[in-house]
This record gives C-alpha cells, structure tokens and sequence, in this order.
C-alpha cells in the first residue's frame, strides 16, 4: 500500500511537470485486464487520465471527463474515476446512472478519501436523490472483469454494490483482455436480477431473485438516521441472494393504489407481497431507548401466510453504526432459519363448501383450501353457519400433501318454546247507582223544590189583607205576616234540593273485573 501510494505521488508530480503536448501525445493504451499491483507505467498513465478528466470537469466538458475517467478505470479502477464518471453522468443528465455510481463509490472498499471530504459530501447527497423506476443487477464473474452498460463504462468486478439500473433493456458488456460477452438483460421493477457470466463458452444466465418486500419502522429517529438503518437492511437482504422490495416498490410492482385502514393489517401486507410475486416479507423495527437500541425482526413467508421465524436483540449502549451493524447481523440466521423450515401442503375439502378454515387458530380461507404450511401437528378447525364446528388434529409431514374430506352437521332447529298460560287480566269498571240512592235523591230533590215554591208563594202574600171585598177607602183590619215561614222555605228548600241532587248525581261504586284474553 505505502508503495502504490508512493508511486502515485510520483506519478502526479511528474505529470504537473510534464509539458501539455506530451501529456496528450501518449497514445491510448491497449485493452488489457486491470491488475492488482500495476506497474508504474501504469500507474502514471491512469493519473494522467484522472488529472484530464478533473480538468475537464471543470470546463463542463461531460464528454472528455467521462472519456479520461473510463481511461483511467481501465487502467486501474479506482473510486476516484468512478467518482468522476459519476460526475460526468450527472452533466448528462443521467441521474439514475449518477447514482449507482456514488453509490458504488461509497461502498468501494480502497476508498481512502476522508468522510467529510468534499467528494463523499457530493457522492451522498446525489445517491439520497429521489429515484426514479429502477432495478439491481449484480454481476458475478472473474475478478477484473470491466463491465460496460448501454455502451458505456460502469465498473468492475467484483461491485462493491450491484448495479442500479432502469426498468427498460440494457445492452451488458462484459470484457476481460480479448474476450468479450454481450446480452440484452431487463430487470423488473425493483427487484434484482443476477448475471451468471461463463467466459468460456460466452454464455450468459440471468436470474430474478426472490423478492423481499421491506416494511421497516424506525420511529423517533431523524431522516439521516432512518437511511443509514434502511440502506443497511437492504445490504443485508441483498447479502442472502434477494431482492428487497420497499413497500412503494411493492404497490407500484402489483399495480395496487396506496391503500386505506385494513382491519387485518397482517393479511393485508402478505396480500400485497403475494400480489408482487414477492417470496417473504420483512418486518423490521429500530427503536433507541435511552443509550440503548431494541431491535427486531420477523419474516413472513408468503406462500405460507404464517411468520416463519422471529428474531430481535437489544445493542446496549450503542451509537449508531454500531446498532446499524446488530440490525443487519439479524436477517442472516433469520433467513436461513425460515428458508430451512419444513413444510407440506395441506388441501381441505367439505360439504357443504365455503366453510371457513381456521388452523391453529388462524384464518386461512375458505373450503375448497389448498396451501402450503408448517409441518408437523396441527388444529384445524372448518366452521359454516348453521353447522357444528369441525376440529380435527392433522400432521403436515415435510414434502408431502394431506387431503382432509369433511362433511358438517347440520345444527337441528330448536323447537320453539310452548308459550305460558297467559296470566288472567283485570280491570276496574264503575256499576250503575243503586235503586235507593236514586229514590232518595230524586225524593229529596222533590221535597226541596216543593219547598221552595211554598217559600216563594207565602213571601209574596207578605202584608196583604186577610179581608177579601172591602169597601173602597176603608182600612184592612188584618194583613198577613209570611215572613218567617216564607224565609224558613226558601232556607230548608235548596238544602234538600241539593242534598237531592247529590245522591242522583254521584256514580255508581267502581268495581276490579277480570276481563278474558284471547
């Protein structure tokens, strides 16, 4: 290391005091395959390019920085001239492409540059752009083998990270020294392919891997923080051979609109995998506590529609990348303990059909049901309306299909209660007045009014003359005095005439009747 850093010193040092027209008289070199150890020839030859392409970067030149910069990566790949081609991409308006090379750039493990530096501040803020449509493609083969896309210069394998591309074809190039391997590849969306390359026979075999649909929580963490943890799961998954599916991805893969509130938020996610042709999905949450992290995860299968396996760890006292580094160490022996887990198919038929399927207490569907699940013994329970539940005890054996036929019984109808005796009914209703109430009233009325006009008649002969026929102009000798029975009458009178009315109009007694009910 101290001697390619040397050398390198030398070369760049040389190259200021080279004049200009020796600089550009140097002819191209030659194809060859990049070495580990290049000779200082080599060396000067690839610093000379790198110096050019900065040049060039900063007149605008996109087409002359990138054309140094792949001569220099040609010569000896190096983070610098993937740097470089990013920057040249980027003043081609190639965003996508700009940013798998930052990406790989910062992944590069020879990258010396400081964190801070101006280059890495750069790299970072273009690979955190939003991206548009994209795909991965990792590329396996023999190490320094250089790698073009659509015609133009992307790395070198082994990539530090797998290549970013669009959703539309690509022309792959693969040259090592005088051999060269040429295919149209396309990778769905979001979901990463693997390139298989045999330079002897110049075949090319390309693979979608499983796909992984992410659904990671980090709450309470700032935006920098939530990416780094994200960008660390989806190494992780992509470590195992899969493609991690983030839950845009994922809609946007099945077609599906951003849903609404789901009553059953588990079978809803794993629907949405299903719909995406996805194999798992993962679970992952990171939350920080104090000094310490908790952290989680928990992989579904989807074929199965039941967790799989299910793994978490506390980082104590943790900063970040050290949490960052516990989170991703989770998915390995998480995967692999789910990948490994034996299962069996279970197929269910009943009668009558449509009955619900409930197994270990878990709604699967509805009769006829056939889907893959967990070996061994299980509780599987068909319930229908108006039927008796059926609980039966089935072993699922690894590999193998068990058949289960049931026929439901029927639930009698329960005869209908024999209404009670109805309870007999009672009410109050008044009888007619009594005989002698209504002989004494209207007797009593009758004495009463009787009085009164006895009353009436001896007051109006109140100071008359008791002598009838006497002469014209002669004193009466004798007057009648009424007074007394007159006012004694018409006392007494209305008192009976009332007491009368009284009886006549008081009604009869009320009495309790039992009325019948029909």
């Amino acid at each position: 290391m101290r001697r390619r850093l040397l050398a390198v010193v030398l070369v760049a040092v040389a190259a200021a005091l080279l004049p200009a027209d020796m600089a550009t008289a140097r002819k191209k070199p030659a194809a060859r395959i990049p070495s580990e150890s290049p000779d200082d020839e080599t060396l000067h030859q690839a610093q000379e390019a790198l110096n050019q392409s900065r040049a060039a970067l900063g007149k605008g030149d996109a087409a002359t920085t990138y054309r140094r910069a792949a001569e220099s990566f040609r010569l000896v790949p190096s983070p610098d001239a993937l740097f470089l081609l990013g920057r040249a991409a980027l003043l081609e308006n190639r965003p996508l492409e700009a940013q798998d090379l930052m990406r790989r750039y910062l992944a590069d493990p020879t990258l010396e540059s400081a964190p801070d530096s101006p280059e890495q501040r750069e790299a970072q803020r273009v690979s955190e752009q939003p991206r548009d449509k994209s795909a991965k493609l990792n590329i396996l083969g023999d190490r320094g083998t250089l790698v073009n896309l659509d015609g133009r210069l992307v790395g070198v394998l082994p990539l530090s990270r797998p290549l970013l591309i669009s959703v539309a074809e690509h022309k792959i190039e693969l040259l090592r020294g005088d051999r060269r391997i040429e295919e149209q590849v396309r990778v769905p969306v979001g979901r990463l392919g693997e390139l298989r390359p045999d330079m002897k026979t110049r075949a090319l075999l390309l693979s979608v891997l499983p796909g992984v649909v992410v659904l990671d929580q980090y709450p309470g963490l700032a935006d920098a923080e939530q990416r780094r943890l994200a960008q660390a799961v989806e190494e992780a998954v992509q470590a195992e051979r899969l493609s991690p599916l983030s839950r845009e991805l994922a809609l946007e893969a099945a077609g599906e609109p951003e849903p609404g509130p789901c009553a059953d938020e588990r079978r809803c996610l794993l629907s949405l995998a299903e719909k995406c042709e996805a194999d798992y999905l993962l679970r992952v949450s990171a939350r920080k506590r104090a000094a310490d992290w908790l952290l989680e995860m928990e992989l579904y299968d989807v074929a199965v529609h039941e967790a799989a396996a299910r793994s978490e760890t506390t980082c104590a006292g943790c900063n970040l990348e050290q949490a960052q580094k516990s989170l991703t160490t989770l998915f390995a022996p998480l995967y692999g303990k789910a990948n490994g887990r034996p299962r069996g198919t279970l197929e269910i038929r009943s009668e009558p059909s449509e009955a619900e399927v409930l197994l270990d207490g878990q709604r699967l569907g509805k009769t006829p049901y056939t889907a893959a699940v967990w070996s061994g013994a299980r509780e599987l329970v068909l319930r229908k309306k108006e039927h008796r539940d059926e609980h039966l005890q089935v072993r699922i054996s690894d590999g193998e299909t068990s058949k289960i036929e049931a026929k439901l019984q029927r639930l009698e109808k329960p005869t209908p209660p024999t209404p009670p005796d109805k309870e007999p009914r009672f009410e109050l209703r008044r009888e007619r007045r009594p005989t002698w109430r209504l002989a004494v009233g209207a007797g009593t009325l009758g004495i009463g009014i009787l009085m009164i006009g006895l009353g009436s008649s001896a007051l109006s002969f109140q100071g008359r003359c008791a002598v009838d026929n006497l002469p014209d102009g002669s004193i009466c000798p004798s007057v009648y005095n009424t007074i007394s029975p007159a006012v004694g009458l018409l006392t007494i009178g209305p008192l009976f005439a009332i007491t009368g009315i009284a009886f006549l109009a008081k009604p009869g007694p009320l009495r309790r009747v039992r009325v019948d009910v029909r």
